[in-house]
C-alpha cells in the first residue's frame, strides 16, 4: 500500500512508482512534497562510487608482493585476504544518482538512488510536469 495521498481531480499524474509521485502540481518523495510551480529547472547528477575497496585491494596487493618476495607466510595470507576483500568491496560499490531541483531559493537534492534509470524516469516526469504548467 502506498503512502502517497490521493490526487485532487485537477492533478495529472506523470509518474508514480514506489514512494515517488510526480504530478503537474507536485513531486512527492519519502514524505517530502515539492511544488512544481516553484521549480525553475531540474537535473540529474551522478556521484561516483567511493574508491575504498580499490584502496584496500591496492594495499593488499602491495603486502602480498612484499610477503611473496620475502617468503613471509603470514604476510602472504594477510595480503591475499586484504586483496580479495578489497576487490569484493570495490565490486559492490555503485554510483549514486541524484535528482536536483532548482528554485528561486536555491537547489535541493530531492531524490537519490543507485538506480540511474529510476532517476532518469523521474527527471523526465518532472520536466513534463514543468512544461505542462505553461
Amino acid at each position: 500500500m502506498s503512502d502517497v495521498m490521493p490526487l485532487p481531480l485537477a492533478e495529472s499524474t506523470f509518474f508514480s512508482e514506489g514512494d515517488v509521485l510526480v504530478t503537474n502540481a507536485r513531486l512527492v518523495s519519502s514524505g517530502h512534497t515539492y511544488a512544481i510551480a516553484g521549480v525553475t529547472s531540474v537535473k540529474a547528477v551522478v556521484e561516483p562510487a567511493k574508491l575504498t575497496g580499490v584502496g584496500w585491494a591496492f594495499l593488499g596487493a602491495i603486502v602480498l608482493l612484499i610477503a611473496l618476495s620475502n617468503g613471509w607466510v603470514m604476510g602472504i595470507v594477510l595480503g591475499a585476504i586484504t586483496l580479495v576483500a578489497g576487490i569484493l568491496v570495490a565490486k559492490s560499490q555503485k554510483a549514486t544518482h541524484h535528482l536536483i531541483l532548482h528554485s528561486s531559493s536555491g537547489e535541493v537534492r530531492a531524490i537519490s538512488s543507485q538506480d540511474g534509470g529510476f532517476i532518469a524516469r523521474i527527471l523526465a516526469a518532472v520536466n513534463n510536469a514543468i512544461i505542462s504548467r505553461s
